[in-house]
């Protein structure tokens, strides 16, 4: 009996090392991951807006100076830095009706 203890023991220590030898399971039993979804498509920015039309003697800047020359102050001391809008051309001063004029027409 003790020989086919000892059998029976060698037999399962084979079996053992056999399957500790064998590669796992194939992985594509699994079922393929979902595709990625589409690159979102980015729509082009509409052109902007052209400037607005500004009176005879002005012209639109984006940046201009905030505080304008005018017949009354043609030096003005400006501590705000930009402002957008129609400013008069260089030269000109805003008379005080508001309109561009040469500094000898104040």
């Amino acid at each position: 009996m003790s020989r086919n203890l000892m059998v029976l023991f060698l037999l399962m220590a084979i079996v053992c090392t056999v399957m500790s030898w064998s590669p796992p399971p194939p992985e594509d039993c699994k079922p393929p991951p979902p595709p990625p979804p589409p690159p979102k498509q980015c729509k082009p920015l509409p052109p902007p807006p052209p400037p607005p039309k500004c009176p005879k003697n002005e012209i639109y800047k984006k940046c201009g100076t905030a505080c304008q020359p005018s017949c009354k102050n043609p030096n003005p001391i400006c501590n705000k830095l930009c402002a957008k809008g129609c400013f008069c051309k260089d030269g000109q001063l805003r008379n005080k009706w508001g309109k561009c004029v040469e500094p000898c027409d104040c």
